[in-house]
């Protein structure tokens, strides 16, 4: 049981509960109860940020009123908590107007903005002449993202659109008055202020790195010298940070406001397409891409940004999602997969083996070329790796194309026949190929594969839930064909042979292995055989399948 799930409480209507902090009302304080609803994996995810806004009330308050001081809810970062209460992932906050009357709109947003005005300024805030002007927009923008930074476990955005761009141009107005200021100053004092300003700015630094990619060897090609599909999916993990984050002047970017930009992805934004929280992986992957720019901007001569003094000490982790995991893997079944091979096309087919022959993914039957793949030999290194090979074999040999990992797969005779079958009289080029000839899986005009293999496997599957003899076809996936394989291997040769299988970059608990020993393809292949002949994919030493 997790950290969270000790926390969370069940009510006897099945919703997950949690109280958590302190509602001041007068001088007594009462403790808030938070309903999560009945999906526990959804309400572990909202007490991670309902955790996450309270320690931030905590150390905001202390900070400013003492290490003694009691602290509860702010009208603000309570309206978040319900927000987060409620499963939203966007907060809406709306513009306060005035009429010659005291503020209109909740009373959260009346008291926090008042509050906010008079930091800024000492005009007063309850009564105004003016209904509506410019000014105050600006004011509401520039409250919007102290909001932001202040809470960062939530987006919150405008309620008010035409105020939000209109109080955004005030400000840019209002930039560009302070930047010609602070020129004329600058050249009293012989400072090139706006000629500095303008070059060392977050976004152009962003397309700087997306530039560099194309010379930085991990993501490029070596084969047609421009960027590999795993460099274009990277650079547009950069791109997208421009849609991510504000422009902002790099000498902004301290120790607060680089945390804010790895706070973004730790707190997990909503996915544009599915309007739900991004998955801890996705969010994962892109904070090793900020880490990533940031080391190169770090070091980068074009720029004069450096770490913060105290970088190391930056969170950059997701937070733990209280989830109920599965204790069993899903995998399926031999009657399954003889519906699937026995319904599929040549391509399907290919594609069918190979992800349980050799544990293959799209990404993999994307790269596969014809030279990797060696029919009907004796293997050149037999004795080197103690196999016995007392036939012509045939083998895949390579090296993974992401990560550079070597693997090796020997083939069984229905694989063989297949590839023999997609491959016809081509000497070489990718084994995957669409009727036009263009490999099946290519990179779009937006930097993204192609979703052949992707279309192709749903129409084996849409296949198999129709006729006579239909099945449930609800999750199946073309990933499931790797699990079967590794789940199968793992029950009958350990873990080991199951991570050399799945061509990982570590076998075993000594991390320094492969420095000293060949990996044990011996073993595999022995391991690949016996799983051919229960599927009835193989041909037994004697002939018979």
């Amino acid at each position: 049981m997790t950290k969270h799930q000790t926390r969370i409480k069940k009510q006897s209507d099945g919703v997950f509960f949690r109280n958590l902090g302190w509602k001041r009302n007068g001088k007594k304080r009462s403790q808030p109860k938070f309903r999560l609803g009945r999906d526990e994996t959804k309400a572990g995810e909202a007490v991670i940020r309902l955790e996450l806004l309270w320690s931030l009330v905590v150390s905001e308050q202390r900070e400013k009123l003492g290490r003694d001081h009691e602290p509860s809810w702010s009208e603000p970062a309570f309206s978040i908590a319900k927000a987060i209460e409620k499963g939203q992932t966007v907060f809406t906050v709306p513009r306060p107007y005035f009429d010659g009357r005291p503020m209109k709109g909740p009373a959260w947003v009346r008291t926090a903005f008042s509050e906010f005005i008079s930091e800024q300024s000492d005009t007063p805030v309850f009564y105004f002449a003016e209904d509506d002007t410019d000014d105050y927009d600006a004011l509401y923008v520039s409250w919007l993202r102290v909001l932001q930074e202040r809470y960062p476990v939530i987006a919150i955005r405008a309620a008010d659109k035409r105020a939000f761009r209109k109080g955004t141009e005030k400000n840019t107005e209002l930039a560009r008055g302070y930047l010609l200021r602070a020129d004329r100053h600058g050249k009293d004092a012989s400072i090139n202020i706006a000629g500095v300003a303008p070059g060392q700015r977050l976004h152009k630094a962003l397309d700087s790195f997306a530039q560099s990619l194309t010379r930085n060897p991990r993501y490029t090609d070596s084969r047609t010298k421009g960027l590999s599909r795993w460099g274009s999916v990277f650079r547009n993990y950069i791109l997208d940070f421009k849609n991510r984050y504000e422009d902002q002047h790099l000498s902004t970017l301290g120790q607060s406001a680089v945390q804010r930009l790895y706070d973004y992805w730790r707190f997990r934004p909503t996915s544009a397409k599915s309007k739900e929280l991004v998955s801890p992986y996705t969010a994962r992957n892109r904070i090793q891409a900020l880490k990533e720019f940031l080391k190169w901007l770090h070091v980068s001569e074009e720029y004069d940004w450096r770490f913060p003094e105290d970088y190391e000490l930056v969170e950059k982790t997701v937070p733990r999602v209280t989830e109920t995991k599965k204790v069993l893997i899903d995998v399926l079944s031999k009657a399954v997969i003889k519906k699937l091979h026995a319904s599929a096309n040549p391509i399907q087919r290919a594609m069918l083996l190979l992800g349980l022959n050799c544990g293959y993914r799209y990404s993999e039957l994307r790269n596969l070329m014809i030279g990797d793949i060696e029919f009907e030999i004796t293997h050149p290194h037999a004795e080197l790796i103690h196999y016995s090979s007392e036939k012509c074999e045939s083998f895949i040999r390579k090296r993974r194309h992401k990560t550079g990992v070597y693997g090796e797969h020997v083939l069984w005779s229905a694989s063989v026949q297949a590839l023999k079958e997609l491959i016809g009289t081509r000497r070489g080029g990718h084994v995957f190929l669409k009727e036009n000839g263009l490999p099946m899986g290519r990179l779009g005009k937006n930097g993204k594969p192609v979703e052949d293999f992707q279309y192709e496997w749903n129409q084996l599957v849409e296949e198999l839930g129709t006729g006579e003899e239909q099945l449930n076809t609800d999750g199946l996936l073309h990933s499931m064909l790797r699990k079967t394989g590794a789940n199968y291997i793992r029950q009958n040769y350990g873990g080991e042979i199951e991570a050399v299988y799945l061509n990982h970059g570590s076998t075993c608990k000594d991390n320094l292995a492969d420095l000293y020993a060949n990996r044990p393809f011996s073993t595999l292949f022995v391991a690949i055989r016996d799983f051919g002949r229960y599927l009835g994919f193989d041909a037994s030493p004697d002939g018979t399948e």
